[in-house]
């Protein structure tokens, strides 16, 4: 995970410097200038694969994690490739462990909502870079922990949300973090970027995670 982030500082290190090269050759470059300035909106799919970490008190769990977006973006400036881009997905994550005996299983649905800001940096027609930053709102709509004692077939299911079946009932509503690249070819689209919640989702459980993602632009 360290690599990670330190693959993702170089990226959007890299991409500053670009962008800072880019402004100043603006002045005596008009080709350049221009070529970077006339990047479009646009609005897109994504599907990312996200290994979760849930870290426990002092301990680290590895969960699951997929999600579907639809993204839209707007233009934050006349002069300058600035971008805001926000949408909506589903995101399913789980966690298990277990044995012959017994097993436990967690699982939780969630809706987010993002807002990123971005530079994107324009090569020509067809290809584009786009280092972003920005932070993630979720909503955890179903959240279960089921118990199966596998020894007398027997099941429990318990609502992570519940005051009655939790003693600390997991959040509902969790503020994020996250950064991460962004590379367009044509109409498509692959990412890949860091964050974590700004909060703990229950007593001593707060999540991290990372984003793969794939997708297309309309």
């Amino acid at each position: 995970m360290k690599n990670l982030k330190y693959y993702l500082s170089v990226c959007l290190l890299a991409c500053s410097t670009m962008a800072s090269a880019q402004f100043a050759n603006s002045g005596s470059n008009s080709t350049i200038g221009t070529t970077t300035n006339t990047a479009e909106t646009w609005s897109g799919l994504r599907v990312s694969y996200k290994p979760i970490t849930m870290e426990i008190d002092d301990e680290e769990e590895d969960m699951t994690g997929f999600s579907v977006d639809y993204v839209f973006s707007f233009k934050l400036s006349e002069t300058t490739p600035l971008f805001l881009e926000t949408g909506i997905g589903y995101q399913y994550a789980s966690w298990d462990e277990g044995d012959d005996e017994e097993s436990m299983e967690i699982m939780l649905h969630s809706l987010n909502i993002p807002l990123n800001v971005g530079y994107k940096h324009q090569f020509n027609n067809d290809i584009s870079i786009m280092p972003f930053a920005g932070i993630n709102l979720r909503g955890n709509l179903v959240g279960n922990m089921v118990y199966e004692d596998n020894y007398y077939d027997e099941e429990e299911e318990v609502d992570l949300f519940d005051d009655d079946d939790m003693e600390d009932p997991w959040k509902r509503f969790q503020i994020g973090w996250q950064i991460g690249v962004g590379l367009n070819f044509n109409k498509f689209y692959a990412g890949i970027s860091y964050g974590g919640d700004f909060g703990e989702i229950a007593d001593e459980i707060k999540m991290k995670n990372t984003s793969i993602t794939v997708g297309l632009n309309f």
